[in-house]
């Protein structure tokens, strides 16, 4: 192309981009970071799901986890209700749900879903003992029944509570820590009565209210957050309670591929100069950020190993590698590139402003 880089000619391509790709595996999430008595709920999540507010459920400033409100049930018909969505329904995936909790007494039941009867629901309640107890029954068969049975929750005091399934492991976690688990390897049912937080329904019927407060409630759909690099992951079994309200957003991994661009021949060799900025975090090279190259359409990449060669401003890094061998993929001179990202988390956040692939 008329080009010169080392003495051999190349041909380059060159693409810029903008913020980071953001994927929400975040399906619900009412931080109740409002005024004092109001009783509009919002889902801040990308889903957007309207909450509907039955009794005196309301914002209140008498007791607060993070923000200037929490949620509040006084017991007596006070709950929230989400119409019945796909998002919802896990399937046999991982899923995560959890919240902060600060109760009076006689609280029962913190979330609940099912089919309108006392057959198949799944729940998180307070049983008569103030031990946190989850169950998933389906068809009359209870599947799963995990009671914190030596970690009752007192009252008054704000208590943080996680329902994880990760593969056929479900886990109840109180204040991070393991409370007991149970196995089952099937899928959860398509339940279709409304998603509801601080009661249960049962042919047609509430019962079993919420007495006390709420704050993050968040429901996690195709992830368990105790994994590795994510928000609430495990260091020696437990991981630490949020210290802070939860991101709008939830940062995730990205793949992101050029389309391909036609080289005059079958190049040998690549090479990849890019533009990163560690917004949290610091990205490890060839671990939390790699680079790879194709010469025959994305059929077959070849990583290179990235290295870093000086900074473009603060918190920015020039990442690159050079001739990068790719004789060994089938011939061809379709050219692409590939950049994954890898343990992005609120605490690790690698954005991508520009690559140039050159080949030879």
């Amino acid at each position: 192309m008329g080009i010169y880089k080392a003495g051999k000619p190349f041909a380059m391509l060159q693409q810029e981009t903008s913020e980071p790709y953001v994927s929400g595996s975040t399906k619900l999430l009412i931080h109740s970071d409002t005024v004092d008595g109001s009783t509009d709920f919002v889902d801040s999540s990308t889903s957007g799901h309207i909450i509907t507010a039955n009794g005196n459920v309301k914002h209140s400033t008498t007791q607060t986890k993070f923000g200037t409100t929490s949620m509040y049930f006084d017991g007596t018909g006070d709950y929230l209700e989400i119409v019945d969505s796909d998002d919802f329904y896990f399937g046999s995936g991982d899923f995560t749900i959890d919240c902060w909790v600060n109760k009076a007494s006689a609280a029962r039941q913190v979330f609940t879903q099912g089919n309108n009867n006392d057959t198949d629901y799944w729940r998180l309640d307070l049983n008569a003992n103030n031990n946190p107890t989850v169950y998933v029954r389906i068809s009359s068969t209870n599947e799963v029944v995990i009671t914190a049975s030596g970690n009752p929750v007192p009252d008054d005091t704000w208590v943080h509570l996680a329902v994880v399934r990760n593969g056929s492991t479900f886990t109840l976690y109180v204040n991070g820590t393991s409370e007991g688990t149970d196995t089952y390897s099937g899928a959860m049912s398509n339940f279709t009565s409304p998603f509801q937080i601080g009661s249960r329904l049962t042919s047609s019927t509430q019962y079993e209210f919420m007495s006390g407060y709420i704050d993050e409630f968040r429901i996690s759909k195709g992830i368990a957050r105790t994994d590795a690099g994510q928000d609430l992951a495990l260091t020696n079994g437990s991981f630490t309670p949020p210290t802070e309200a939860y991101s709008d957003v939830t940062i995730e991994d990205l793949t992101l591929q050029s389309v391909a661009t036609t080289a005059e021949a079958a190049p040998t060799s690549g090479d990849i100069v890019m533009l990163i900025e560690n917004a949290a975090g610091t990205a490890v090279l060839n671990t939390d950020i790699k680079a790879y190259v194709s010469r025959n359409g994305g059929t077959t990449f070849t990583e290179g190993t990235l290295t870093d060669e000086g900074s473009w401003g603060t918190n920015k890094k020039i990442l690159a590698f050079h001739d990068l061998d790719i004789s060994g993929q089938s011939s061809g001179t379709s050219m692409k590139y590939k950049i994954t990202t890898h343990n992005q988390t609120a605490n690790k956040e690698t954005r991508i402003h520009a690559v140039s692939l050159a080949w030879s």
